[in-house]
């Protein structure tokens, strides 16, 4: 596993003051809402209310420029989409928009909004959890952020009243009404800097990962990269290939991450082939600090908490898991030279049992954490064509 360390003083932990468990606090801004956060796979979930619905599952997204709702979501609860034509400058396509919707939470209500509304499905089956929508942009515009990883918490503040109280490193950002960028370094082994202005994107279950441009500007492949490796990334309707590799330093905020994994893109489509930005930087780095998101004064605030010094785990079996409509859980990639694929799983293969054990005693998250631990062996029994079949092999490090 991976190691890395701070590069600066440790600042004292529990910054944010969101009177937890009678805690006493300094006097500060109070709250519109406070969310309680579920972690799955990297991936930020908050319960929202729209219109006069139940609570619904809304992934908290910092690279979501528009708030999205589910299409059967929406089908429920009585919302009506209208069809709208569009053009990005590589065609023309249509969307679905439902207006004049309110979201809500606590004393937070956010009225007229513009939703998107589009299908979940291929996230929910992916996660293993209900996933009713999307949102990021139209909280971060008008209000502050603080989201405390340490008590599972999103506290949401009026940005015009809100006084900053904690003590983190305050880090510069670029923010505008649909996104925000940070700078960061990364250090080869040469001992090369390379800096780049990367995309906050609470809403990608991974570390780090390097757009096409950047990646091949400077030789990346060949300099960090495992060429033998290729993943299939799906974002926006797009599949991405990426190959897995390390960084060997990456430096934010004035904190030092060593021997990081990333993706290095090959797509020439989606969000990871501009070149305007060098790449994104997902939640498996932002769960590490208790973080302000103040967009209005172009800040954010970092603290590590208690997941900083939490290796950086990767897959060490090759296997990419997904569940289906029907309730299973099969096989959706298999790594060419991996050990699974050595073992003789396939794409397709239905998964029974792991070690023994039901796979309906598993979440999707269990598994792919059951397949980060290096030197294990795993046994799997797996339904391929109504034959089943037992195959075993040892986690290894890929890359």
């Amino acid at each position: 596993m991976s190691t890395h360390h701070r590069a600066c003083a440790t600042a004292t932990v529990g910054f944010l003051a969101l009177l937890v468990g009678g805690t006493s606090y300094p006097q500060r801004s109070t709250a519109l809402a406070q969310l309680p956060i579920e972690l799955t796979d990297g991936y930020i979930r908050v319960k929202l209310r729209v219109n006069d619905s139940e609570a619904l599952d809304f992934i908290f997204d910092t690279g979501a420029t528009r708030t999205i709702i589910d299409s059967v979501t929406a089908a429920r609860i009585g919302l009506v989409a209208a069809e709208r034509t569009r053009n990005n400058g590589q065609g023309r396509f249509v969307e679905r928009i439902i207006e004049g919707v309110t979201l809500s939470a606590g004393r937070l209500v956010l009225e007229e909004l513009e939703l998107l509304q589009r299908s979940s499905e291929r996230m929910e089956l992916s996660l293993g959890v209900n996933i009713d929508g999307v949102i990021g942009a139209d909280l971060l515009r008008d209000y502050v952020i603080e989201i405390h990883y340490d008590d599972r918490l999103l506290a949401i503040f009026d940005s015009g009243t809100y006084v900053y109280t904690g003590t983190g490193n305050r880090w510069d950002i670029e923010a505008n009404q649909y996104f925000s960028l940070v700078t960061a370094e990364i250090g080869l082994g040469d001992g090369e800097i390379l800096v780049g202005r990367y995309l906050i994107d609470t809403g990608a279950g991974l570390p780090l990962a390097l757009n096409t441009p950047f990646v091949n500007d400077n030789n990346l492949l060949e300099r960090i990269g495992a060429r033998h490796l290729a993943y299939i990334l799906r974002a926006q309707d797009v599949a991405m290939s990426s190959h897995p590799g390390r960084v060997p330093h990456f430096n934010l905020g004035g904190y030092q991450f060593d021997s990081l994994p990333v993706l290095l893109s090959q797509t020439e489509a989606g969000p990871l082939s501009p070149s305007a930005i060098a790449g994104i930087i997902g939640n498996r780095i932002w769960r590490r600090f208790n973080t302000v998101y103040d967009y209005g004064r172009d800040r954010i605030y970092l603290e590590p908490n208690e997941f900083f010094d939490d290796p950086f785990s990767i897959d060490c079996s090759g296997l990419s898991v997904t569940s289906t409509t029907g309730g299973t859980v099969v096989i959706r990639q298999v790594l060419e030279g991996s050990p699974s694929a050595k073992a003789g799983v396939m794409p397709d293969d239905e998964i029974i049992s792991i070690n023994g054990s039901s796979v309906a005693d598993y979440s999707l998250s269990d598994i792919r954490r059951l397949l980060t631990q290096d030197s294990q062996i795993v046994n799997l029994t797996l339904k391929r064509n109504g034959t089943v079949k037992e195959l075993s092999f040892r986690l290894r490090q890929l890359y």
